[in-house]
């Protein structure tokens, strides 16, 4: 497994963290997340159930002002929320 970055797509500067992806990666290809469900709160209380959701991430290159590319994952307006419910996301904490 390779780790690659995940991608404002409004603002592809932006990095929202990492996600672990498999080996065979190209531009304009996906890559499917499922993301388990999680219970919220005190058990004896009320709770709140999130369910399971499935995401697909676009494989996209990025360009940078000095030439260089990668592939990266667009994030496609996925709230921040949902990408840490994912198995494995490494939040960008510096943004």
């Amino acid at each position: 497994m390779n780790v690659i970055e995940v991608r404002c797509c409004c603002q592809p500067e932006k990095l929202l963290g990492w996600l672990p992806t498999p080996d065979r990666l190209y531009c304009g290809g996906r890559v499917t997340y499922v993301i388990p469900p999680r219970v919220d709160g005190p058990v004896l209380r009320g709770f709140t159930i999130q369910p399971a959701a499935v995401v697909v991430f676009e494989v996209a290159m990025v360009r940078a002002k000095d030439s260089s590319e990668w592939l990266a994952l667009k994030g496609d307006e996925t709230p921040l929320e949902l990408l840490r419910r994912i198995p494995g996301f490494q939040e960008n904490l510096e943004s």
